[in-house]
């Protein structure tokens, strides 16, 4: 998975798929409604989309940006980082399920703007990505996306610090789902011989 930070604006923004939060009963973006000719409000009053948590609909517009996916947050007060962290792995997961490689994020919008937000916000795209197929013959469920960027005030490091943090929980999943017959003690020795290789670290494996 690879971030970018970029300095858009809705002028400028090429996306397969462009997406924006709203908190519970706040008021649609007029520059961002009138460039997609007012449908996200039409759609809102039509969906009766409120904001609310896990509420979202997705408004098809131009050859710049194909699709607007508005996902609810619910109620500022509540907006936590185990929160953002959840929205972003069902948001991955469900574009996923679309086939999407990339997509791009307002960050304005989700509050990225603050270095903790930013963090869980990447943690729940990696996680979000997961899955363990080592063992399946058929692997057609591999999640694609590959790039998102993201438009707006956003920290590239606290993302990449983020992404890293989440790799290696994924890491830990892995070794987690391997049967005992896999997973043997020589096989973790050799797994954290190869984590040793890393600058700084060095490893004393005792063989009892």
């Amino acid at each position: 998975m690879k971030f970018e930070v970029k300095k858009y604006d809705l002028k400028t923004i090429r996306a397969k798929m462009l997406v924006i939060g709203i908190f519970k009963n706040e008021k649609i973006n007029l520059s961002i409604d009138k460039s997609f000719n007012y449908q996200i409000s039409n759609a809102v009053k039509i969906d009766n989309f409120k904001g609310e948590k896990n509420q979202s609909i997705i408004v098809y517009g131009d050859k710049n940006i194909k699709k607007l996916h508005i996902v609810g947050l619910g109620s500022k007060k509540n907006y936590t980082i185990d929160r953002i962290r959840s929205n972003f792995a069902n948001l991955v997961r469900i574009l996923s399920v679309n086939k999407l490689e990339s997509f791009v994020v307002d960050s304005k919008s989700f509050l990225l703007d603050n270095d903790e937000n930013a963090q869980a916000c990447s943690e729940g795209i990696m996680l979000g990505l997961y899955n363990f197929l080592d063992y399946k013959s058929d692997k057609k469920n591999k999640k694609n996306i590959t790039k998102k960027d993201f438009f707006g005030k956003c920290n590239f490091e606290i993302l990449e610090k983020g992404k890293i943090i989440a790799e290696a929980v994924n890491y830990s999943r892995d070794l987690g789902n391997h049967p005992p017959n896999i997973l043997t003690p020589t096989y973790l020795a050799e797994e954290s011989k190869n984590i040793a290789k890393s600058k700084n670290m060095s490893i004393k494996v005792i063989d009892i």
